[in-house]
């Protein structure tokens, strides 16, 4: 086996730093060198997972046409009441 060491050092005036030594020791188990190396792999997973999901959707909203399920209805009024306004910004 071949092992690299390293060294990290967290500043508990840090609120980041400190909540992520918290998490390391919250099991109890004093296994922290497998804790960092757990969450290392999970947060490159779950950000490769991001991507993916990310590109699964946009290809899918590409592909969708936005119909609209019922045309909208002309209402005499608010033609009217839009004309008016308009009509009112242009004074301006």
């Amino acid at each position: 086996m071949s092992y690299k060491r390293i060294s990290v050092r967290f500043n508990m005036d840090v609120d980041a730093e400190r909540k992520a030594w918290e998490i390391i020791h919250e099991k109890g188990n004093g296994l922290v060198g497998k804790e960092v190396i757990n969450a290392i792999n999970t947060s490159n997973e779950l950000s490769n997972l991001e991507k993916m999901i990310r590109k699964v959707v946009s290809e899918e909203l590409k592909k969708v046409m936005f119909i609209p399920s019922e045309p909208a209805a002309c209402n005499p009024e608010t033609e009217e009441s839009e004309t008016d306004i308009l009509n009112f910004l242009e004074t301006f």
